[in-house]
């Protein structure tokens, strides 16, 4: 259990040990501000980046380093991944991957950074003939604003904030539930949703 529900119920104990009584009220109110303060700690622990860049090569599921993040030369908005394929996947698989990369660092980028606006290129790529090749024909693009994805995210989850997907910076398993494929509502609904968002006027 987390440090301060521990202690919680350590009180419970000693009260019970003691043959005190809690009046329910009284205990309703410790509980609640337990909890309240677990996930406040929980969220106040989400690091911060002044851009996307220094998160993407910090967090590092694509970086520069591994070959899977391309930042944009004028605008940091405007960037392209380049997530890692098998050459034997089949196109859905491929397709997928290149969607659920966007899902990831659109999410990322307006947890962990002050950014209202982003444009992602996925282009998945193969190490084929001792080269990485890129599969241009697969690639996905997505531009959305902060205000979109988070009411996609309302329609999907019926949460109102970007901060339920993460504990720390770990994700939560509300995320999984969008970006992992045997999971509801899964990632093509994901991404499709996200995609109707940022169309709309």
């Amino acid at each position: 259990l987390p440090q301060i529900l521990r202690e919680f119920f350590n009180i419970l104990i000693i009260f019970s040990e003691g043959k005190y009584m809690l009046k329910p009220m009284i205990f309703l109110a410790c509980l609640t501000f337990c909890l309240t303060m677990q996930t406040g700690m929980a969220h106040a622990a989400t690091t911060k980046f002044k851009n996307i860049p220094t998160m993407m090569n910090t967090l590092a599921e694509y970086s520069e380093e591994m070959g899977t993040f391309s930042p944009g030369k004028k605008d940091q908005t405007r960037f392209e991944l380049h997530p890692v394929v098998d050459e034997n996947d089949p196109e859905e698989i491929v397709v997928l991957r290149a969607k659920q990369a966007i899902i990831w660092t659109v999410y990322r980028v307006f947890i962990h950074t002050p950014i209202n606006q982003v444009s992602v290129k996925s282009t998945p790529k193969i190490y084929k003939d001792e080269n990485w090749k890129p599969l241009s024909k697969y690639s996905q693009t997505l531009t959305i604003t902060r205000e979109k994805a988070l009411a996609a995210l309302g329609d999907l989850l019926n949460v109102n904030s970007f901060n339920e997907l993460v504990l720390d910076d770990t994700w939560s398993t509300l995320y999984d539930q969008i970006a992992i494929e045997d999971q509801e509502p899964g990632p093509e609904k994901t991404f499709a949703i996200l995609l109707e968002k940022s169309r709309d006027k």
